[in-house]
């Protein structure tokens, strides 16, 4: 719960973002939602139980039915892991890629490490000026590493 408590905390406090309370203990619900606009949401799911994050077909089948059964168009889904392994970075696009490709809106799927994430919520003030986080860094799919999200907050502006 230390890790859902730090991801909202980087999504409130660093980005400037509302997050939208998760709908109830014992139901299988995303980690956590941040309205974009009236129609659309940001969803993210923290997996902490292994440090290698690999995609199983029990997670993809459990993000398609947490973006297919949003009320509201998911238009991007967060994975944050404690670690990617280089070697399954193709595995992990692959999966990525199955899960936007089978979703009713084409939802971006993206994996980040929570090294990564919290480097970009720590450093995206130094290339913006703007009041709150451009959320549509996270509209990708596949794993988002350091040099690109480094490159795409040099265009921010």
């Amino acid at each position: 719960s230390y890790f859902e408590k730090a991801t909202r905390y980087l999504f409130e406090k660093k980005f400037g973002y509302e997050v939208t309370p998760r709908q109830g203990k014992g139901v299988a619900t995303e980690d956590g939602e941040v309205r974009l606009s009236e129609t659309e949401v940001l969803l993210w799911d923290n997996k902490s139980k292994r440090k290698d994050y690999k995609f199983c077909k029990d997670h993809q089948r459990q993000f398609k039915d947490y973006i297919d059964s949003s009320e509201l168009i998911v238009r991007m889904f967060l994975v944050i892991v404690p670690l990617v392994n280089q070697n399954d970075e193709m595995e992990m696009l692959m999966s990525a890629r199955d899960i936007k490709n089978s979703t009713k809106n084409k939802t971006d799927v993206a994996i980040i490490t929570a090294k990564d994430l919290k480097y970009i919520a720590d450093e995206w003030r130094n290339f913006s000026t703007k009041e709150k986080f451009d959320l549509s860094i996270f509209n990708y799919t596949g794993v988002l590493k350091n040099n690109y999200l480094t490159e795409s907050m040099k265009r921010m502006k």
